[in-house]
């Protein structure tokens, strides 16, 4: 029988000791299994199954778009599941006009939920760069093994948030968030929250932050010998100006990397009345931390952001305590 756990580990053991699949790593067999389990008695996750499966078919070696709808409708079905264990929630039906996915129901009144997955940087460019660079690995493990070495290895990195017109420092705090920002903003679309109060949830697994999820989302935070700025804090509340610090490269070098130069989304967006970002630790452990404006505390979305997360925080830092010195 094909079900969705079968068609992964197909997909990956096709890849598996050739290259890497970058989305394909991502996405874990253990929550395939829940999902077919869950399909047996839920419509929308037993459709989410049947569209990956059809995005599945005749998919060869090299990377293909597919892919990224693939982890898409993985990335959509998976957070319902997850959220349904702590919240009345239901999928919306696609139709005619734009609607939010999601319909939470908070103490009588409702609540909408619009997901967006965040892919790499430079569209199929940057995947197939990690692709290349992965066999590429893998061939000069196989050479020196011929050559009779006993241990060989091969290195290839991966930059989610590369952007081959614009050079980025590997300490940089500035880029990450205005890539994210933009990322963002080119999935807004106005009429997916006229249909009440809706928040945006956003998924970021594929990306890297350099800085684990309680962290970037303050303000500010130290790590090492550094003042560094939280990514994800500035992504939700950033201002144009505002100052960005980043990790000290060595005793003597340069803290202060810029001034913002995009605004923040709920700094720009009234119209979305909360974000949350869903982070993984160790890229297994779902983790959710969201934002909400100090002026909307205790409302249904509010209620809806606190219940789900691991973290919360406010544009004035109000939670920010919860962070310093742990």
């Amino acid at each position: 029988m094909i079900n969705l756990y079968n068609k992964i580990l197909e997909l990956k053991q096709s890849v598996s000791g050739i290259s890497t699949n970058p989305v394909l790593d991502l996405i874990e067999l253990s929550d395939c299994q829940q999902l077919d389990s869950l399909a047996k008695s839920d419509a929308f996750v037993s459709k989410k199954i049947k569209e990956i499966i059809k995005l599945s078919e005749n998919l060869k070696l090299d990377f293909d778009s597919k892919y990224k709808s693939i982890y898409d409708n993985y990335s959509e079905a998976t957070l319902y599941a997850f959220l349904r264990q702590k919240n009345n929630i239901e999928a919306i039906p696609e139709g005619i006009t734009k609607t939010p996915d999601f319909k939470i129901l908070i103490d009588n009144e409702e609540v909408y939920a619009e997901l967006k997955s965040m892919a790499f940087s430079d569209g199929n460019l940057n995947y197939k760069k990690v692709q290349e660079d992965s066999l590429n690995a893998n061939i000069e493990i196989e050479t020196r093994l011929n050559q009779g070495h006993k241990i060989a290895f091969g290195i290839y990195s991966v930059d989610p948030l590369r952007k081959s017109s614009k050079d980025s420092s590997g300490y940089s705090i500035k880029h990450p968030i205005e890539e994210i920002i933009n990322k963002i903003e080119q999935n807004i679309k106005k009429e997916q929250y006229e249909k009440g109060e809706t928040i945006l949830i956003v998924d970021i697994k594929q990306l890297i932050i350099p800085s684990n999820l309680k962290e970037a989302s303050v303000p500010f935070f130290v790590f090492g010998n550094s003042i560094v700025s939280g990514i994800l804090w500035n992504v939700a509340f950033g201002k144009i100006g505002n100052l960005i610090l980043k990790t000290i490269e060595w005793e003597g070098r340069e803290n202060i990397e810029g001034e913002l130069e995009k605004e923040g989304i709920l700094t720009t967006h009234p119209y979305i009345k909360g974000l949350i970002f869903v982070g993984y630790e160790n890229f297994k452990d779902r983790k959710l931390v969201g934002f909400f404006r100090s002026t909307d505390e205790w409302t249904a979305t509010t209620k809806f952001i606190c219940n789900s997360c691991e973290f919360v925080n406010n544009d004035v830092n109000f939670y920010g305590f919860d962070v310093v010195g742990k």
